[in-house]
């Protein structure tokens, strides 16, 4: 059978395309890592790796041709290959696509980038600057700022959460701005589990840049671990190609923010648990060796750097 012969027979049995690839309706993105780089990214490239073509191809072959020619293809390398190439060549499964319409919803942040040690401002400088920064200068907007500002304590991250449909970054966006209506501002420290939030009646719209936008628990503790919120039900943002609200124009940053140095942190802490090796300095209790001392205070203990953590 002849090369030509067999394209013929692939393109009258399937005029639109083949389908290689399949995706069961209860599969999803649920690796907070990979949600990351599709919002970073617009895509994943460990997702095309789940799904193997091998059955598909076979199933196809088996469906078009007779046995005897089956056989003939089994034994012509050439024709074999040409076959294949036509396939993926016409291949219109998008697995990238089926999966996020699988997925829920995910928690995400806008990150600010504001951090404080707790002792670097007093409170009316806090209150000040984050004003400024965010164009918030009336008497109310200046009251929401300061009680956010007043139970804050060591270090801490201002950022404003939010949950999405995760198909929205999918590949590249045309939209400029992300708008926020009535936004809530929080202040959250993922390391010693505290937080506050405050909500406000200020419209914000900011530039919507990937670099900016984190899933929750993508590098560190989540709002579901510190204080058990997996959603925010309101859905006041949207993207836009232009200015709803009061445009923050921030300046480009050059260095890392908070979150850029917490992710590679987090990084240098899973590469050195895979090696076996735990730091004192690591707050996260699953990359401890530990066992439980059942003692006033009771705790537990690392058997490899001596980490504590109270019960």
């Amino acid at each position: 059978m002849k090369t030509e012969e067999a394209i013929e027979k692939l393109k009258a049995e399937y005029p639109n395309g083949v389908e290689l690839r399949y995706v069961d309706y209860r599969d999803c993105i649920d690796d907070s890592k990979t949600q990351n780089e599709i919002v970073k990214t617009g895509w994943a490239d460990s997702v095309e790796d789940w799904y193997d073509d091998w059955e598909s191809i076979q199933y196809i072959i088996k469906e078009v041709f007779t046995e005897d020619e089956r056989v003939e293809i089994a034994q012509d390398d050439e024709l074999d290959q040409a076959i294949k190439d036509w396939m993926y060549e016409n291949d219109t499964s998008d697995v990238m696509k089926w999966l996020l319409r699988n997925t829920w919803n995910v928690l995400m942040f806008y990150d600010l980038w504001y951090e404080d040690d707790g002792d670097s401002f007093d409170l009316d400088e806090r209150v000040k600057w984050i004003s400024e920064q965010l164009q918030m200068k009336w008497e109310r907007a200046l009251a929401d700022i300061r009680r956010l500002c007043i139970d804050a304590y060591d270090w801490w991250e201002l950022c404003i959460l939010f949950d999405w449909d995760l198909a929205d970054f999918y590949w590249e966006k045309s939209e400029k701005y992300i708008n926020f209506k009535d936004c809530t501002l929080w202040i959250i420290n993922r390391w010693n589990w505290s937080w506050n939030y405050q909500e406000t009646n200020i419209d914000l719209t900011l530039p919507f840049d990937r670099k900016r936008i984190w899933v929750d628990d993508a590098y560190s503790y989540s709002v579901w671990e510190i204080f058990g919120m997996s959603r925010i039900d309101d859905e006041n943002w949207f993207l836009t190609d232009d200015k709803k609200y009061t445009y923050i124009d921030f300046e480009p940053i050059e260095w890392d923010s908070p979150a850029d140095k917490e992710r590679k942190r987090q990084e240098y802490f899973d590469d050195e648990k895979k090696k076996g090796i735990c730091h004192f300095g690591d707050e996260k209790f699953s990359r401890h060796t530990t066992v439980y001392v059942n003692d006033y205070p009771c705790w537990n203990k690392c058997t490899k750097c001596w980490r504590f953590f109270i019960d």
